[in-house]
């Protein structure tokens, strides 16, 4: 009997091994599979003769990824031709050339989906397993509509952040100070749009922004080791784990906003059918996405709380890339200060258009040329993303590219903006910084209503490009403008010796997170 039981027991560790070995060998050959579905004619940077090459290029790339695209790019995009990747996440990509970009965007949603292509980027789907992506791309067209229609009429409420800010952390004597700059950027832009998305006093609540702060970090961290750095196997597993701070920080989230959203939206449910049912109410994000709501945004049925899930993808996670960019901006000047006079042309002006506003009325970041170049220039050249404009193939049969390559259902398809930007066929100097790059075209292109210099194009894919650009883009792009032109107007900052190279990491372009820099009020 005991000989029985035994037998049994060694049976069943037996196949449990053989099903681990089975598992074990399919996950180390998943890279391979994926990447021999490919033609064989499309070219790659990259060995990949067999299993073990291929999973050793999926493991480098964490590491090599930059320079191996880069060297994809000269060898064959700028020739016109498509190449293979391999990406930490065991699925190979497709890089189009320059040339295929606005065959890329004008693909119909039935060919080229950007939908699957960003569901499967963001990892969103599994770190919410009942996540409605259809109503996320819904409520973007709130970010397209009211919040950048009312971009002027939210300046003073920005400017009036930022000055309470840099009061409470540099003060008002003209002493010098040492400020880490990143601390500084990251509290004023989650403060200063906070104050546009939900308004007084919640913005300066510090329980609160420390529950956003939390939610917008733990989220953008899920999302990177989910989508970006864990093999497509485990990817549920590994969404699932990371999510848990979001789980936590969303539900601390919710617990402000919920009462808001049900708050404004029955308000407004009873002035339908009047001429201005927004009449009275407060001009910021909870307003308008309620009003959305009541106007058929998004599903038919809607709770607060999911109104704060989507508002908080939607608004909240991209505040990251204000104070980066913002970082990046400040870093590029003050380091170029002791060749050019870069701040004092930039503070001259906004000196100018500030004195001006006041007497006329008109938004201040429309007369901001300058700023407005830099902020241009310091994202073309410190892309926060080397790529863009990622689509799918979902058509079924595939898809046939336009340099003849065809490629199979679920290829990942996108272009390397970030070399593209720093190309000299498209860029005079296009190594070289120069934060005044695009001031005469902004000149030129600029009216008394607002700047109409695009902030996309097929040479400039930092917000994306063509009916998928990111929704908030001018918004975003109107306040770094603000917080920057009042800093410089306002305070005085030593220049530094050399620029600080940035954490370059997988797909990560970011500035370091400890920068001191030395700052004073002017006289």
């Amino acid at each position: 009997m005991i000989g029985e039981q035994y037998t049994g027991i060694i049976t069943g560790f037996k196949s449990a091994l053989a099903v681990i070995c089975i598992a074990v060998s399919l996950f180390l050959l998943s890279p391979w599979i994926a990447y021999a579905r490919l033609p064989s004619s499309l070219k790659s940077p990259i060995e990949a003769k067999g299993p073990l090459s291929a999973l050793r290029a999926c493991l480098n790339e964490i590491a090599t990824g930059a320079k191996t695209s880069t060297r994809g790019y000269e060898l064959y995009s700028k020739n016109g031709q498509s190449f293979a990747m391999l990406n930490m996440n065991f699925r190979p990509q497709v890089i189009l050339p320059p040339e295929h970009v606005r065959w890329l965007v004008t693909q119909p949603e039935d060919i080229l989906s950007h939908a699957k292509a960003s569901d499967d980027a963001d990892a969103l789907g599994y770190i919410w397993p009942l996540f409605d992506a259809s109503a996320l791309h819904s409520f973007s067209k709130v970010l397209q509509n009211d919040l950048t229609r009312n971009v002027t009429q939210t300046e003073r409420d920005v400017l009036e952040e930022v000055q309470h800010i840099m009061d409470e952390l540099v003060g008002q004597t003209e002493c010098w100070k040492e400020v880490n700059m990143v601390q500084v950027f990251e509290r004023i832009m989650y403060q200063a749009t906070q104050r546009v998305y939900v308004g007084l006093p919640l913005c300066r609540d510090t329980t609160y922004m420390g529950y956003v702060k939390g939610y917008a970090h733990s989220l953008g961290t899920a999302m990177v080791l989910a989508a970006q750095l864990t093999p497509w196997p485990l990817r549920q597993v590994t969404a699932l784990l990371a999510g848990l701070p979001v789980y936590y920080y969303v539900l601390q989230v919710r617990s402000y906003l919920s009462p808001l959203f049900k708050e404004r939206m029955k308000r407004l449910k009873a002035k339908e059918g009047t001429k201005d049912n927004l009449k009275g109410e407060p001009r910021n994000l909870i307003t308008w996405m309620s009003n959305g709501v009541l106007s058929g945004i998004g599903p038919k049925s809607v709770s607060p709380s999911e109104m704060v899930t989507w508002l908080g993808i939607l608004a909240l996670l991209p505040t990251d890339n204000l104070w980066t960019t913002c970082t990046n901006v400040l870093l590029d000047l003050l380091s170029s200060e002791s060749e050019h006079a870069y701040l004092h042309t930039i503070r001259e002006e906004a000196k100018t258009v500030f004195a001006s506003s006041k007497e006329s009325g008109k938004p201040v970041s429309h007369g901001l040329h300058h700023i407005d170049s830099a902020i241009r220039e310091s994202l073309r050249m410190n892309s926060l993303s080397p790529r863009s404009l990622h689509r799918q193939v979902v058509r079924r049969g595939g898809v046939v590219l336009p340099d003849g390559q065809k490629v199979p259902t679920g290829t990942w398809l996108c272009v390397l903006s970030g070399n593209i930007q720093r190309d000299e066929d498209y860029y005079e100097d296009a190594q070289a910084y120069k934060p005044f790059r695009f001031v005469p075209k902004l000149v030129e292109s600029g009216s008394d209503k607002a700047p109409l210099l695009p902030l996309t194009n097929e040479k400039y894919l930092t917000f994306g490009y063509g009916r998928h650009a990111c929704p908030g883009r001018w918004f975003s792009f109107q306040v770094m403008k603000i917080v920057i032109a009042y800093i410089l107007v306002n305070y005085d900052i030593q220049p530094l010796e050399k620029r600080p190279d940035n954490i370059v990491f997988a797909d990560l372009n970011i500035p370091h997170l400890s920068h001191i820099i030395r700052i004073k009020r002017m006289a």
